[in-house]
Order: C-alpha cells, then structure tokens, then sequence
C-alpha cells in the first residue's frame, strides 16, 4: 500500500458519493416526496458534500505530503490508513443514509423500521478501526526519526546560530562605552528652613 492505493480509493469514493447526492437530488425535485423524507435527502446530500469538499481534499493533501521528505513533512503509510479509517466510519454513515431513503423511496415513502436512518457498524468493523487507531497512536508516541535532508538542515541552522552569537559578541566588543550606558544621581545640598513659629 502507497498513496497511490489512497488516492484511487478517494476517487472510487468520490465518484460513487457524487453520483449518489446527483440522484438523490433529481428525487428531491419530484413532487410527491414527504417534507420529512425531503429534510433526510438534504441531510444526506449534505453529509456527503462536507465529506467531498473538506475530509476528502484534506486527505488528499495528507496523501501529497506523503513523498515530501525535503521538507520534513513525511506521512507515513499508517498514518494515511489510520486517517481513511476515520474517514469511512463517515463515509458508511452516509452510504447507510442513503440506503436507507432507498428504502423509504421503493415503499412509496412509507415509514417503518427498515426505513429508520440507522447507521449500522459492525463490532468487527469496530475492532478493526480500533486496532488501526492504537497503531497510529503508538506510532505518534514513539519520536520520529529525521531524515538525512532534515538533519543536514539542522546542522546549518545551528552552525549559523554559532556564528551569529560570534558576531554579536566581536560586536559588543568594539561598541564605546557611552555616557547613557552609566547612570548619575544628582542630589543638592539640602537646606532646612525652621518655621516662623520656632522663633517666637
């Protein structure tokens, strides 16, 4: 598995849930679709629009930066598997939404428990995403080991830090001492005067 597995599987996806929401909007448009049914079409519609604008393309971006070792952005395969697994626990609640206006659709808009928008996700499926997370995250606590390009940009960074602390130090040197850098307290002579009443 590559990003490249990742990336045709968003596209299978994307292509089926866009085809979906395009069907489910023509039914929206016929005439005899209960507002209750229209409210679970627009619901679903929309479910499935934030997947492919935002969850989708934030994948693919993860996908992207999968090969940028040059700039110490390297995604790892796990992290991509751990990350589509989140994303198809949303993708299946969408899949059920729609089915489940199916549903409801073939029984002439007729509720009944078959047409309840259910997300079902099996214990097993469950398991799998859970074993999947615990690796990502035993992965995420264990520190990341940097890459040759990483390192060497490293090294220049704290080989230019070096010399920039020289040069400020050479700088100080040469830089008189002047008369603001010394501080002068100016006190004059106090002279007591005695109130009137003194004399009396």
């Amino acid at each position: 598995m590559d990003r490249n597995y990742f990336l045709d599987i968003v596209c299978k996806e994307e292509e089926r849930l866009k085809s979906l929401c395009q069907y489910w909007e023509g039914v929206a448009h016929e005439e005899n679709v209960p507002d209750e049914a229209l409210g679970r079409i627009r619901a679903a519609i929309g479910k499935s629009g934030l997947l492919l604008n935002k969850k989708f393309q934030q994948f693919r971006k993860l996908c992207g930066t999968s090969d940028d070792v040059e700039n110490g952005r390297e995604t790892k395969v796990s992290d991509l598997q751990g990350f589509w697994d989140m994303v198809l626990i949303q993708v299946d609640s969408v899949t059920e939404a729609f089915k489940s206006l199916q549903l409801c659709k073939d029984n002439d808009w007729a509720e009944n428990d078959d047409c309840k928008n259910v997300v079902k996700t099996s214990s097993s499926s469950k398991r799998k995403v859970m074993l999947r997370q615990s690796a990502v995250e035993k992965q995420a606590t264990e520190p990341p080991q940097p890459s040759p390009q990483a390192e060497e940009k490293a090294r220049v960074r704290e080989l230019f830090r070096k010399q920039l602390q020289e040069m400020k130090k050479e700088g100080r040197k040469r830089v008189p001492k002047r008369m603001s850098d010394s501080i002068e307290i100016y006190a004059p002579d106090v002279m007591i005067i005695e109130s009137p009443s003194n004399y009396k």
